[in-house]
């Protein structure tokens, strides 16, 4: 009988300690930009694949899903150009919605952790991530040429 109770006890145990350990995994996908940057921003690379997701999922993904609501709205005011809008947004719509599924903050946190454990990026996110680098590089240097111009004149 005491087998049995220890046996329950131990079983229920582990149980309890891998629910909540699946729960804490489950919330650190939404973290915000500056909890994902603080977490998991080791490096130059690790805080680029952390711009590029946000970025790509705040400007394009939402960029694109607005435009069939709006074309909803004009279709309602005015119905053919409205149904003309909405033929052209609804591609952007679904584009939009790929786009948000490709960069959401799971694969962002998959990737993240895949980098550190591995320090290994696929050839398409590695190309990605040192096209957005080289960017954010040419779009700095901009920024101090044009501050240097303003200082000298």
């Amino acid at each position: 009988m005491k087998t049995i109770y220890l046996i329950l006890t131990f079983s229920l145990f582990s149980c309890i300690c891998l629910a909540s350990e699946k729960i804490e995994s489950e919330a650190s996908h939404k973290l915000s930009y500056i909890q994902f940057t603080e977490q998991y921003g080791i490096d130059d690379t690790s805080k680029a694949i952390i711009d590029l997701y946000f970025e790509k999922k705040e400007y394009s993904g939402k960029g694109q899903l607005s435009f069939l609501p709006l074309s909803a709205v004009i279709a309602v005011v005015i119905p053919p150009l409205g149904l003309g809008l909405m033929a052209i947004s609804s591609p952007l719509f679904i584009s939009g919605i790929i786009t948000s599924n490709r960069y959401s903050r799971k694969k962002l946190l998959h990737t993240l952790i895949e980098y550190q454990q591995n320090n290994f990026l696929s050839n398409k996110k590695r190309k990605r991530i040192s096209r957005y680098m080289y960017k954010q590089k040419i779009l700095l240097w901009e920024d101090t040429q044009d501050a240097e111009g303003i200082a000298i004149n």
